[in-house]
């Protein structure tokens, strides 16, 4: 088929991911609680993706995506961690509070995978896979509680109003990101 807007999914022959993830909570002081947690990850194709059949007099063609051996998946991130750190402590025997922040971070990753046009005469153009830049976003956290039966939270998330893209659409690498 030659490169339309339709989405589609082609399954990948062979891929590997493995990685690290380590979390972990520690309570330095009466009433603080540190968590954090961290992922590395290294997750590729192993081996290349099935290129275009180019059309003949009596078949279609098969336009396939693009993707060699070593390629990283789609989103997926080497790094990204967070860590959130919170303090209780008591106002009065029976009222208590507390405040906090989280911080979370995603590394930069790649889009999917795009059609794979190389070996076609009508567009031969390769488009690069979009690669999506990281992000980092903080929360705050405050709120009080009385008697540990009723409990008041104020939050505010993206305090910085962190702008991370999560995912990008190119229908398969036929037209660009806005």
């Amino acid at each position: 088929a030659l490169p339309s807007q339709f989405v589609f999914f082609d399954n990948g022959k062979s891929a590997r991911s493995r990685g690290l993830e380590l979390a972990a909570t520690v309570r330095p002081l009466g009433g603080m609680s540190i968590t954090g947690n961290a992922t590395l990850l290294d997750a590729e194709l192993t081996e290349t993706l099935e290129p275009s059949i180019a059309p003949t007099a009596t078949e279609p063609g098969i336009q396939r995506l693009r993707g060699a051996d070593g390629d990283r998946l789609p989103y997926s991130a080497k790094f990204s961690g967070n860590i959130g750190v919170r303090q209780e402590f008591d106002i009065t025997s029976s009222l208590s509070a507390f405040a906090g922040f989280n911080v979370s971070y995603v590394g930069e990753r790649f889009g999917t995978f795009n059609q794979n046009t190389a070996g076609l005469v009508i567009a031969p153009v390769v488009m690069p896979r979009v690669k999506l830049p990281s992000y980092t976003v903080v929360d705050l956290q405050t709120g009080v509680s009385l008697n540990e039966l009723w409990t008041l939270n104020v939050y505010a998330r993206n305090i910085f109003n962190e702008e991370g893209i999560i995912s990008i659409g190119t229908r398969g690498g036929v037209s660009l990101p806005l």
